[in-house]
């Protein structure tokens, strides 16, 4: 198990570089492996630390914390590899995306995007956007994340079923964000 030596609230996202394997030194598999995180580092994760006893696969997409191991060198722990079946990881993505939100991440240039997108998608379905803005984050910055996305036209009526044109500018919802079908049955003239 890592020892964290850092802020245990803060979430990472990564990829897995890649895990197991046969060690011909050990003449046995390999029950760890590493992963790069958004902010460049490469860290060690053993099988241990990924929850749902998951073997992931190479490039998998991971929410971890990051911590320091026994060794002194930077440990990924906590490792849950984005499953459209697990609502915990699901919960925990939501926490990550609030805090990168507060940090102002730019959704549009965000290598993770498509990535979040098709698991929350996954996870809950047309009603994506409504899940994150019942949970404190708000529409403004929801809403960049899922633009040009597959399925956004749908996600968005279904955020504004109850909603104008007029409602959602009030709230400094950008007509930018608004499909065209949309504006073009819901503004108030």
């Amino acid at each position: 198990m890592a020892v964290n030596n850092l802020d245990r609230s803060r979430w990472y996202m990564g990829n897995v570089l890649w895990f197991g394997g046969y060690n011909s030194k050990t003449d046995r598999e390999n029950n760890f492996g590493f992963l790069l995180s958004e902010n460049g580092n490469e860290l060690f994760f053993h099988k241990n630390e990924i929850s749902r006893n998951y073997t992931p696969a190479d490039n998998a997409p991971v929410l971890f914390r990051e911590g320091t191991g026994k060794n002194g060198k930077p440990t990924a722990f906590n490792v849950h590899i984005l499953d459209k079946t697990d609502e915990e990881t699901a919960e925990l993505l939501i926490e990550y995306l609030r805090a990168i939100i507060e940090e102002g991440v730019d959704f549009a240039r965000w290598r993770y995007r498509d990535c979040v997108i098709n698991f929350l998608t996954q996870s809950f379905g047309e009603r994506a956007i409504i899940r994150l803005v019942t949970s404190d984050i708000a529409a403004t910055k929801v809403l960049p994340l899922f633009l040009k996305s597959r399925n956004y036209d749908n996600q968005f009526a279904l955020f504004a079923s109850d909603k104008n044109f007029d409602d959602l500018t009030a709230q400094q919802i950008s007509p930018a964000v608004m499909p065209s079908s949309f504006i073009d049955n819901n503004r108030l003239c």
